[in-house]
């Protein structure tokens, strides 16, 4: 497997660099090391001992350099190889900026045709794994994909399933939040849809929980990353079934911009 990994010379490249040396080895990838020619100029060591750092730890390296700006540089290199999965660091741009030039993020995951990391602060060590699913057809490639970076990272899985509901005026508000927990053997009524993906689990023998919520979508799951200690959040690249294509663009980007830990976008395997 062919990883990308883009880094700049700030703390945020730190942050890529620092989850790749956890996800490279657990995929048993290699790596493309991709800077900009702007970065390379004004620090001409920086990436030769980035390279150095990725090759102490064990990991295949090569360099890549292309014209910036950096979403350019992404979707240059992503187009001219076999890459599997790209890492990102995100931009760190305030709301203000992202107003007007938007979500550097966002861009590269609606552009490249990989699964995209992008790297927020990372734990010491990826232990706990969150995957999101929502019921329609990729759901099992998705969660088939978490547990093998479970696997290899050593980590528990959870499967969270977040059931979207509207209260209509005549309702009362919806102020209880289920959050209901069960293993393969006494699967929640909420979670009948996902047979396969309760037997996946089941199978992996990788450690794993299953979470049912109410509520937004977006809440609801930054709520169950803060309540559980998750390190790690891998999505789905879909949309659910019927819904426009404009709703995987909003679900994702407001995912990707609140998300307070490192969350891996996977692509659902081609037909």
């Amino acid at each position: 497997m062919d990883i990308l990994l883009y880094v700049d010379p700030s703390v945020r490249g730190e942050w890529a660099l620092a989850a790749a040396a956890q996800l490279v080895p657990a995929l048993r990838a290699r790596v493309t090391l991709l800077a900009t020619n702007e970065d390379v100029a004004a620090h001409p060591r920086w990436i030769d001992d980035a390279k150095a750092r990725l090759e102490a730890a064990g990991i295949v390296t090569r360099v890549a350099k292309r014209p910036g700006p950096a979403e350019r540089a992404v979707l240059a290199e992503s187009q001219s190889g076999t890459y599997a999965v790209s890492i990102v660091p995100p931009a760190g741009r305030r709301a203000i900026v992202r107003l007007f030039k938007g979500s550097r993020v966002a861009t590269v995951v609606r552009s490249v045709k990989t699964s995209v990391l992008v790297a927020r602060r990372p734990s010491a060590k990826f232990s706990r794994v969150l995957v999101a699913v929502a019921g329609g057809k990729h759901s099992a490639a998705t969660t088939l994909g978490a547990i093998e970076i479970a696997r290899g990272l050593g980590a528990r899985v959870t499967v969270i399933h977040i059931r979207a509901g509207v209260v209509l005026p005549d309702q009362l508000p919806l102020t209880e939040r289920r959050h209901a927990q069960a293993g393969p053997e006494s699967p929640t009524e909420e979670f009948d849809q996902h047979a396969r993906v309760r037997e996946l689990l089941a199978q992996s023998g990788v450690p794993h929980d299953i979470v049912v919520r109410d509520g937004l979508i977006v809440d609801e799951l930054l709520s169950e990353i803060e309540e559980g200690g998750h390190d790690l959040l891998i999505i789905g690249a879909h949309r659910p079934e019927g819904a426009p294509t404009w709703m995987l663009d909003d679900v994702t980007e407001r995912i990707l911009l609140r998300c307070p830990i490192p969350i891996l976008v996977l692509r659902p395997p081609e037909p």
